[in-house]
């Protein structure tokens, strides 16, 4: 009821294009119940939505609960099967896969989340904001009153430029995330000299976790549901 109505208050404040976040793979949650909450979403007639498997970070409260047996996580076949089908039932209602865990309507593909995917340039503002300018990468402080006081230059507290190797890597894992992956020419360009990186796409393709079309290498559905995995085998 209380997303409905923010909905409905986003709508009569004169916001058309909404995005819903839905959550899967949550502890005790069935797939009959996750299609229900596809559904429900789907009514709300978002422009976008993005569906991600619940994941457990470190050094979190719930994580910790998860360790001391206050609960189970999800079965993996499970939260595969929760997945297959918010890919079936958003297929099914128009909207387009194009990024592993988000969905547009045609044209309406999130723009700056698309400028992170491609890697491009892109500044951050505030306490704790990330940036990325010509492969040098930062944040900013996160504790509010220091990041007040280093003002008008506000004080950084990581900063690195990326190896070469590293940022070919970074790019494969970024470009993979996309459903259309990464361009062929680029890719032959980059790996022209990296026979590991070549070997693996290449078992990766037998492997049905690839796939190379007219202009671009990227993940099946199969790969989909293991991306981290397939990721990381070639970074």
């Amino acid at each position: 009821a209380s997303v409905a109505r923010a909905v409905r208050t986003c709508r009569e404040g004169g916001i058309e294009n909404l995005n819903l976040d839905l959550i899967f793979a949550i502890p005790g949650q069935s797939v009959a119940g996750f299609e229900n909450d596809l559904q429900q979403g789907l009514a709300l007639e978002p422009q976008h939505l993005s569906c991600y498997g619940l994941t457990y970070e470190p050094g979190t409260a719930m994580t910790r609960r998860l360790a001391a047996g206050r609960f189970q996580a999800a079965d993996e076949a499970v939260e595969a099967d929760m997945y297959a089908l918010a890919m079936d039932r958003l297929e099914q209602a128009g909207f387009e896969h194009y990024e592993i865990s988000n969905w547009a309507r045609p044209g309406l593909r999130c723009a700056a989340n698309l400028i992170y995917w491609k890697n491009r340039n892109w500044v951050g503002c505030g306490p704790s904001a990330a940036s990325h300018v010509a492969g040098v990468r930062w944040t900013n402080e996160a504790h509010l009153g220091r990041y007040i006081a280093g003002c008008p230059d506000p004080p950084v507290v990581d900063r690195e430029r990326l190896s070469a190797d590293r940022h070919l890597g970074e790019q494969l894992m970024l470009g993979l995330r996309l459903r259309e992956g990464v361009e062929l020419q680029w890719l032959d360009e980059q790996l022209s000299d990296d026979l590991d990186r070549r070997l693996g796409i290449d078992e990766l393709c037998e492997q049905g976790f690839l796939e190379r079309t007219a202009t671009h290498l990227r993940l099946t559905r199969s790969g989909l549901h293991v991306a981290n995995a397939v990721i990381r085998r070639l970074l």
